[in-house]
């Protein structure tokens, strides 16, 4: 969705039958889309004009500028701190975490918000860990691997990149790599994996991480507008998960209605890839009015009498919950949030555990029997997204989180 709004392309679910079979019919046909808030309506046109229209719009547009990815060396740590969260070294979600920590501890956001401990390893760890002797063999099989990158059809494509995927999984970890990582979990705050066992999972978690830049979708999106695929580096943002009782995605300006005076978001019972990953249904969404900018810098974050307008219910038939207490390998590469480019969602973010798939019961979830607790839980997302967004200089927000027991952590926030 990201994507698609910042391409211009309209991204739209149809869950009515008796509409689908209409488009059905149309199959072949030239269409227009017209879009108008959340409406959307078609119609057919020439084929012929609309070719001509879109020959003379290609003609008289001026050419792209060439995007290039700049050339980021290996810091020489395996790991850094939250305060070294800087550009070159980490990703944009590890520089936005580094900017809430310091709005909260400025005050700038409210202390009620919670955020998940954090460190890094950063831009070029794989590289320097492929180029040691101990994965000599393995860089030699890459090497070989990605000259055989074959795209001349989309199952040839998928099998040589998921032959690069299978060497990257082969690396092993050099000398003191594994004990830098633990020295800064533990100074970071972050509770190390308890066994060699765990340590063997995270490091798993973490190669398939490094191994999802040659997934299909990153290497077509980069091919398509001429990033150099060796250009791409992938930092790792490593946070302990929080089991949610609901996770929530906010936009901080509605998406749908261009209004910047009011906040949409949706939520879902569980983890958060039911709501930002391939899962059916609907999530529950609302929009709210906010503040205006003065009053939400000054800790006033809704519009007087504002109240949470439900938009829609959820339909979602599955829920993710973790097993135990495990943490989260998320990319951050240096080819996510750049101008012209949407490349955020092209890369895996791993758990070291496996999540428990259960069935949702929206019928007697409180979120949805429960109007005050609704009310109650939708005001304080509604309230922690304006107020990022006032700590953040006032920029319109896209902004991950979860509630556990009430209270609510960000996750991880960019630029909507």
């Amino acid at each position: 969705a990201v994507r698609a709004r910042n391409g211009g392309s309209l991204f739209a679910t149809c869950y009515e039958p008796e509409l689908l079979a209409q488009l059905a019919s149309m199959d072949g046909q030239s269409m227009a889309m017209d879009v108008v808030g959340d409406d959307v309506s078609w119609r057919s046109v020439d084929t012929a004009s609309v070719m001509a229209d879109l020959d003379a719009k290609t003609a008289s547009a001026p050419p792209k500028e060439k995007l290039v990815l700049e050339k980021v060396p290996f810091c020489g740590s395996y790991t850094v701190p939250l305060a070294a969260f800087d550009k070159g070294v980490v990703g944009a979600k590890a520089r936005n975490t580094k900017a809430l920590h310091e709005s909260l501890g400025g005050g700038k956001i409210p202390a009620w918000i919670k955020l998940p401990k954090s460190m890094v390893i950063p831009f070029g760890t794989m590289e320097h860990v492929l180029d040691d002797a101990i994965n000599a063999e393995v860089k030699r099989k890459l090497t070989l691997c990605e000259s055989q990158v074959d795209d001349s059809s989309e199952r040839k494509l998928e099998a040589s990149l998921a032959n690069c995927r299978a060497c990257v999984a082969e690396l092993m970890p050099p000398p003191g790599c594994m004990d830098a990582i633990q020295t800064e979990m533990v100074v970071s705050g972050i509770a190390p994996p308890d066994s060699p066992e765990r340590w063997k999972k995270a490091w798993r978690a973490l190669v398939k991480v490094w191994a999802s830049k040659w997934n299909e979708r990153a290497f077509v999106s980069l091919r398509n507008v001429g990033i150099a695929h060796c250009d791409l580096r992938m930092s790792v943002l490593v946070q302990p998960v929080v089991d949610a009782d609901y996770a929530f995605v906010i936009h901080t300006a509605n998406p749908s209605t261009g209004d910047t005076t009011e906040l949409y978001a949706e939520v879902v019972a569980g983890l958060g890839e039911v709501l930002v990953g391939n899962y059916p249904g609907r999530a529950l969404s609302f929009a709210i009015k906010k503040a205006s900018p003065l009053e939400a810098k000054s800790g006033t974050y809704l519009a007087l009498d504002a109240r949470p307008e439900v938009l829609g219910f959820p339909s979602k038939s599955v829920q993710l919950k973790i097993p135990r207490d495990t943490l989260i390998f998320r990319s951050d590469s240096n080819g996510e949030d750049l101008d012209g480019y949407a490349g955020a969602g092209l890369y895996e973010s791993v758990p070291m555990d496996p999540e428990n798939e259960t069935f949702t019961d929206y019928a007697n979830d409180p979120l949805v029997r429960d109007e005050k607790f609704r009310d109650d839980v939708l005001t304080k997302i509604a309230q922690a997204g304006v107020a990022i967004e006032a700590a953040l200089d006032g920029v319109a927000q896209d902004i991950e989180g979860v509630v556990k027991d009430g209270e609510i952590y960000v996750v991880q926030t960019r630029p909507q």
